[in-house]
């Protein structure tokens, strides 16, 4: 009998069990928990991470168990019942083995694919008008199929190494508690079962999140590869024990060789993995902003730049020029920062090639190189830069924010272009165009815009901006917009087109116009818009809640979900997180707030958070606002209060840097966004009621418009001290 008879009398063997069917139902209804356990209920999410993600990962715990202790209960049976050495005399033990083996994963391929053709249906009808089915095969085929395949192949390898099953039993459950502890679940490539996926989008790509999970199913079907192998070599032989039969089998020269190439591909993988930078976890503002200084001797009149990103890759190209003028006599260095995953190539000064020094030194999501320039008074100097931009670091588990796709491009700064380390001209310009594919609009955060300059034979479009300053955040996506008017300022809505539907169906333009005039009237007028008006601009899932700047206002999708804009009742709601967003247009342009260590808790957010309350107050009643405000505040103090290391600093300096940066990351939203808004309020009570306190900062919102804000103004503004406000 050959190789493939063994594995077909094996199948009907397991087929013929109970115990078979019981894990293969179980498998099968494994995605349902989700919906039982009311996972589905979180209208802050999308439709597609409720109904496609939230599943997804419950099938692959539920399965991983079931899969896992299944394949060592089939592996025991033969030995359990002393049937080796009848087996041993007919089939090879290696064969067998093999046999037994693919028979499990080809169950585990059965049962994934009656998951997939059963809950496409209802997946399709929940997600509705934003379910993409190649997202839905891709979802269930990178996240629950090979957590199922990584079970068996680790618990078929430990059980054929150990040769008993309650030990097997053992190190299989300490297998699966390893991938809950913490620092394993922050680590995108350690995390096997549940792959860092925070969210997925409905309305924009999920390229970038995806390939991360791909490339941690490669990382860790290296490792399982390369364990599986080890394990051939201890399949016991002619009744010798494991180490006589380790012996025997090595002599097989390729199933050590390819075990140690699938490890050293693994560490390969895990060292040069190109989605994260290499920045330190704990943020050094001083030594960042600071550390490398403006060279004085050189300003520049014009930059440009010409930009192709590569959709189907995820990489960007750029070509770029800059006009400088060099106030000496002798060799001048200027830093640039760029995007840690680009690099700088072709540099050339007058068109002579000049020194270039890559420091990768990665902070900040961003690094630094130098450029030697010629000693001479006008300099024009070209370079080319490209590359996959990699993430900060420190959102290792919220990737997905940048991304270059065909459905969905967002580039900020040093992903867009090169950073230059020099002071402008007087008058100067920075220039930018960017080639699209012609389904998408180019959208730029700030008071200036790109304008489509020409319509290219190969089906794409031509963008072209130009403004003051350098710096510039970068959207394009299948956008559709919309012109209003509130408090007399023309806005600008833009979104995607696929939510065209649901926008009219909610009357989102009463929203917007609801918050403009509020604001208007308890805060002051708005001045931070351009000419052409205020753009408020819809972004993909995995911007967070959004953020503003002068001009503009980004919010992510889940703000326009259909639950979080109709249902009212369920608390602080998408529209209300869009209504946050605006607010920053009064709180937290421009310099009014700067960040510092000792105020931590002090932000644009506390004033922002608490003017969305007195806003949803007055719409709502104040049972409403005590209800999804002030008590959310409350439980958020609380749980800070009840922080041994926040009651006690002096034993952060004891743990390591790692371990602070993840408390002092868990604190800071706490203090920003529930604290002090709970500080504010009890300011609000002392100094006489809400119309005390929209004098006071209607004054300083005129007073610090163009000024920074710092605590100590809103205290002395109040007539207050630290302590009057300290939280009970």
């Amino acid at each position: 009998m050959n190789f493939f008879g063994y594995a077909r009398v094996e199948l009907k063997r397991i087929l013929s069990k109970k115990i078979t069917w019981i894990v293969m139902i179980g498998a099968f209804f494994s995605p349902a928990l989700n919906y039982w356990l009311n996972q589905s209920s979180n209208t802050s999410s999308t439709r597609t991470s409720m109904y496609l993600l939230n599943p997804a990962f419950v099938g692959a715990f539920v399965c991983v168990f079931l899969f896992g202790f299944f394949t060592i209960s089939e592996f025991h049976d033969i030995y359990k019942n002393q049937m080796e050495v009848f087996t041993d005399a007919i089939v090879s033990p290696t064969i067998f083995y093999i046999a037994k083996l693919l028979v499990l994963i080809g169950l585990a391929i059965l049962a994934q694919g009656m998951v997939v053709i059963f809950y496409f249906p209802y997946t399709k009808m929940k997600i509705g008008t934003m379910f993409r089915g190649s997202l839905y095969f891709e979802v269930y085929f990178t996240i629950m199929f090979p957590a199922i395949l990584f079970s068996i192949l680790f618990a078929a390898s430990v059980y054929q190494i150990v040769r008993r099953a309650d030990l097997s039993f053992l190190l299989f459950l300490i297998f699966i508690l390893v991938s809950f502890n913490q620092k394993v679940q922050q680590n995108f490539l350690l995390s096997w079962i549940k792959p860092l996926v925070a969210v997925l989008s409905d309305d924009f790509s999920n390229k970038r999140v995806m390939m991360t999970v791909c490339y941690n199913r490669l990382f860790w079907l290296c490792l399982m590869i390369g364990f599986c192998l080890f394990s051939f070599l201890c399949i016991r032989k002619y009744q010798k024990g494991i180490i006589g039969s380790f012996f025997y089998h090595i002599r097989k020269v390729y199933i050590p060789v390819l075990g140690i190439f699938c490890f050293i591909l693994a560490a390969f993988l895990y060292q040069k993995q190109p989605f994260l930078d290499h920045s330190p976890l704990e943020l050094d503002y001083e030594n960042h902003y600071y550390s490398s200084r403006y060279n004085e001797i050189l300003n520049y009149s014009k930059i440009t730049a010409e930009i192709v990103p590569d959709v189907k890759k995820g990489t960007l190209q750029g070509n770029m020029t800059i006009e400088l003028k060099n106030m000496s006599s002798h060799e001048q260095s200027m830093i640039l920062t760029i995007n840690p995953g680009y690099t700088i190539s072709n540099v050339k000064a007058n068109g002579k090639e000049v020194l270039v020094v890559d420091r990768k030194n990665d902070d900040f999501n961003e690094k630094e190189v130098e450029i030697t320039l010629p000693a001479e008074k006008e300099i024009l100097l070209s370079m080319e830069y490209g590359g996959f931009p990699r993430e900060w670091s420190i959102m290792e588990t919220n990737q997905g924010d940048s991304q270059i796709s065909s459905d969905y491009i967002y580039l900020d700064n040093t992903k867009f272009v090169p950073y230059i380390k020099i002071s402008p001209a007087i008058h100067y310009l920075f220039e930018a165009q960017i080639t699209l594919p012609a389904h998408m609009m180019a959208v730029s955060f700030g008071k200036d815009d790109f304008v489509c300059i020409s319509e290219n034979e190969d089906g794409t479009k031509t963008w072209k901006l130009q403004q003051k300053g350098q710096g510039i955040i970068f959207y394009a996506a299948d956008f559709t917009s919309e012109d209003l008017e509130a408090a007399g300022i023309p806005i600008h809505f833009i979104y995607n087109a696929r939510h065209k539907e649901i926008m009219d169906k909610i009357n989102i333009k009463e929203t917007i116009k609801e918050v403009f005039e509020y604001c208007d009237e308890h805060i002051g007028a708005l001045s931070f818009y351009g000419e052409e008006g205020m753009k408020l601009v819809e972004l993909s899932a995995y911007a967070g809640g959004g953020y503003a700047s002068d001009g503009a206002s980004a919010m992510a999708e889940t703000c326009f979900s259909e639950e979080g804009l109709t249902d009212k009742n369920r608390g602080a709601s998408g529209s209300e997180v869009m209504a946050h967003e605006i607010i920053h247009q009064w709180w937290g342009l421009g310099n009014m707030f700067m960040e510092t260590e000792e105020e931590q808790e002090w932000s644009s957010e506390g004033l922002t958070v608490y003017t969305t309350y007195r806003l949803m107050k007055e719409k709502f009643g104040e049972e409403y606002a005590k209800e999804n405000y002030v008590d959310l505040w409350q439980e958020g103090a609380d749980k800070l209060k009840n922080n041994f290391y926040h009651r006690y600093p002096e034993y952060l300096e004891k743990l390591p840097e790692s371990y602070v940066a993840s408390i002092q990351n868990e604190q800071r939203p706490i203090l920003m966004y529930q604290v002090m808004p709970l500080k504010i309020l009890k300011a609000e009570q002392l100094v006489g009621g809400e119309e005390a306190m929209d004098k006071i900062l209607k004054k300083l919102f005129q007073e610090k418009a163009y000024s920074y804000l710092t605590y100590e103004d809103f205290l002395n503004a109040c007539g207050l001290t630290k302590e009057d406000l300290e939280l009970e």
